[in-house]
């Protein structure tokens, strides 16, 4: 018996996946693309936007398409000064305690960029290629055209087998895929990185200065002062879209468990119940980076130990998405989750 199903989990690994699964795949690595140094770094982002999709889509969703926007929204909170006036004074605040971005939106003073600040925009950032462009078509075909399947299927015919949940669980990543199609704005280079060498190159000329003027007995010294984004209080905060990039987050991923459960062939294989432990972890993930946004963050990771914990249940998504496809295809509903899942029992409970 063992050594059947063994042979059989090869068998299915060997076979070729179907479409909608490999298409799925790109649109993964579309919404988790990072400017973060480094291929581990860049691989721990995608996994917690797979973990986490409120990160995604609130960078997806909510984010100006244009190069200083994007680029500015990977940088920490001690870049930015804030600017504004105050009985006709003008007065400014250095280190924002938070992100200038969403709840806490401030909108950028674009005039008082200095040359060095464009340069590093203008660095970072790049269009998206045609190939980058055209590689983005396949995935949003397979997905669309598994989404509607899904759903026929769902509603129709009565067949439990290669229903194509993945591309339905994975639906929300669709505005990455579109974005990325029509907006075409990358940022190809973490501009945090940028501004930490310019601050080194900084200090480094007020640390010659003040030699300088220690030899030539002078009293004044210089102090490095570390390049700051200029942005202003802005009256529209964008409490609405936050809160609703929040809640679609946390309802969408339950979609899928419902047309599973609720839709012919209803229950079948307990598509539902194994589907329901991703949806959780989407939603509870979801839940936790809202509100980590509304209290504010200094850095786009946020709480160190929450990024971890979002990068790790990227990867046990990942790896139940994996496991879905298999079981799915060599049939271990039964064995895994009893009698009561049984194609051929659900078969006669609908008829």
């Amino acid at each position: 018996m063992i050594t059947s199903k063994f042979l059989s989990l090869i068998k299915s690994l060997l076979s070729s996946l179907p479409s909608y699964v490999l298409g799925c795949l790109p649109t993964i690595a579309t919404i988790g693309a990072s400017p973060m140094r480094g291929f581990l770094e860049k691989l721990m982002w995608v996994y917690r936007c797979l973990g986490c999709p409120f990160t995604g889509l609130y960078y997806t969703c909510n984010i100006n398409n244009d190069e200083t926007s994007l680029c500015c929204y990977w940088l920490e909170a001690k870049y930015f000064i804030s600017i504004g006036n105050h009985d006709e004074e003008t007065f400014k605040i250095e280190g924002l305690p938070y992100r200038p971005i969403g709840i806490h939106y401030k909108s950028l003073i674009r005039g008082q960029f200095t040359k060095e600040m464009k340069n590093i925009i203008e660095e970072c950032t790049a269009q998206a290629s045609v190939l980058e462009r055209l590689s983005s078509l396949p995935p949003a075909y397979y997905m669309g055209l598994g989404i509607f399947a899904g759903i026929s299927r769902l509603v129709v015919p009565r067949d439990c087998e290669y229903l194509p949940h993945i591309t339905l669980a994975l639906s929300w990543t669709f505005p990455a895929i579109f974005r990325r199609i029509f907006g075409g704005i990358l940022v190809v280079k973490d501009p945090n990185e940028k501004f930490k060498l310019l601050e080194e190159q900084s200090e480094k000329k007020i640390s010659k200065k003040n030699r300088k003027n220690k030899q030539n007995k002078k009293l004044t010294k210089r102090t490095p002062k570390i390049p700051k984004i200029p942005v202003k209080y802005c009256d529209d905060p964008e409490y609405f879209y936050v809160i609703l990039t929040g809640l679609i987050s946390i309802i969408i991923p339950w979609t899928v468990v419902i047309l599973a459960k609720y839709t012919p062939p209803v229950g079948c294989k307990c598509i539902c119940k194994y589907l329901s432990t991703p949806a959780s972890i989407w939603s509870f993930n979801s839940f936790l980076a809202l509100i980590q946004h509304l209290m504010g963050e200094q850095s786009v990771k946020g709480n160190k130990y929450l990024h971890i914990w979002f990068s790790i249940s990227g990867i046990i998504v990942f790896l139940l998405l994996i496991a879905f496809v298999v079981v799915t295809s060599i049939s271990l509903w039964v064995d895994l989750f009893g009698v009561s899942c049984s194609c051929t029992i659900v078969h006669e409970m609908n008829e």
